[in-house]
């Protein structure tokens, strides 16, 4: 008889678990297979729009500038993988006509920063 990899685990965790005088201790994992790949890809100048503006430099109006405006891209973009990140990223600077994603708004001035590339890590399936 063979054992999948998955009922394996979820007897182990059953030897693990055990009973104390200050209660019960249980592990709980969820057996589940993915393709754990990890790889790239990355978004350059007009392919980094959204409702058809260049994303902006900040998350929100000012604030979350750089790194979380890159995250929140990558996992817009990609929302079918387990882990994804933004691990590097360029600004535009001037511009405008941006769109700043968390506050659903537009920046028309013509200082508006945006993003030059963002390239995003992906994991998993």
């Amino acid at each position: 008889m063979s054992l999948k990899p998955n009922l394996i685990i979820t007897c182990l965790i059953a030897l693990l678990t055990s009973s104390t005088s200050q209660g019960n201790n249980y592990f709980y994992i969820t057996p589940t297979t993915y393709n754990n790949t990890i790889h790239t890809i990355t978004y350059h100048n007009t392919l980094i729009n959204f409702n058809g503006r260049r994303l902006d430099w900040c998350l929100k109006w000012g604030t979350l500038c750089g790194k979380p405006a890159a995250d929140a891209w990558c996992n817009l973009k990609n929302k079918s993988k387990l882990s994804v990140r933004a691990i590097a990223f360029e600004k535009a600077e001037d511009i405008g006509n941006t769109y700043v994603l968390k506050d659903k708004t537009t920046c028309n001035k013509p200082y508006c920063d945006g993003f030059e590339l963002i390239t995003c890590e992906l994991y998993g399936e």
